[in-house]
């Protein structure tokens, strides 16, 4: 039993010394699978950056092309605002017929005005903000106005026709006739019944056009004064 217990014990240095190799191999497979796994994760990653660069170059290398494009566009967007006033009221309808009557010699019979309603809200583009001013590239603060209303008018066939003509061409007004009647009495006088879309855009920035209402000062500012009194007895 001695003898073969001193037999095993030579051995024992061999045996730690496997199991240490073995331990060691173990270690390096193990660290060889991670740094391959960490290596293929690295150039994954690598080649997305690459993709993001190439894009971004050439961008970049675009970027005078981009900025001509982004000043012809913000140029044709002011010049289309420009072409809208910023609100439709009564008062402005009014005195655009008023205005259409001296002008063209026409008897204006009936208005009928309807409420100003919001048809429209500038910024909702497809973008991953569309409220957002600047991912949108358009002022959301915007709004796009209508305002209905129906007008009877008579007059002359010829002046008729050049105010129908004219009420689609104004400049800062954009009216759409809907739907138009007319009737001829035995003395060629032209009856107009017609109901019109008026659009407007109203934003922070945007002025509407200014409502001239003639007015004739009458009265006196103190009914009891001398100088009234003279009035009076003249």
């Amino acid at each position: 039993m001695k003898g073969s217990k001193s037999n095993l014990s030579q051995y024992i240095p061999a045996i730690v010394l496997l199991l240490g190799l073995g331990l060691l191999a173990l270690s390096y497979f193990k660290g060889y699978n991670e740094f391959n796994s960490k290596k293929e994760d690295i150039k994954s990653d690598i080649e997305v950056l690459q993709k993001e660069f190439d894009n971004l170059d050439k961008l970049y290398r675009n970027k005078k092309t981009f900025e001509s494009r982004i000043e012809e566009n913000n140029k044709r967007y002011t010049e289309i605002l420009s072409d809208y006033d910023a609100s439709v009221t009564d008062e402005s309808v009014l005195m655009d017929l008023y205005n259409a009557q001296e002008e063209y010699k026409l008897n204006v019979l009936g208005i009928s005005l309807g409420k100003e309603t919001s048809v429209y809200s500038f910024g909702q583009l497809t973008s991953q903000n569309p409220n957002n001013q600047v991912a949108s590239g358009v002022n959301a603060s915007y709004a796009g106005i209508l305002k209905e209303y129906s007008v009877e008018l008579n007059g002359k066939y010829e002046d008729v026709k050049e105010f129908i003509d004219n009420l689609q061409n104004t400049e800062g007004k954009r009216r759409v006739p809907k739907s138009m009647s007319f009737t001829i009495d035995e003395n060629g006088i032209i009856g107009l019944t017609m109901d019109v879309s008026e659009y407007a855009i109203s934003g922070e920035d945007l002025e509407a056009s200014d409502v001239v209402i003639p007015n004739t000062e009458n009265g006196a500012e103190n009914i009891f004064s001398d100088d009234f009194k003279e009035v009076l007895q003249q």
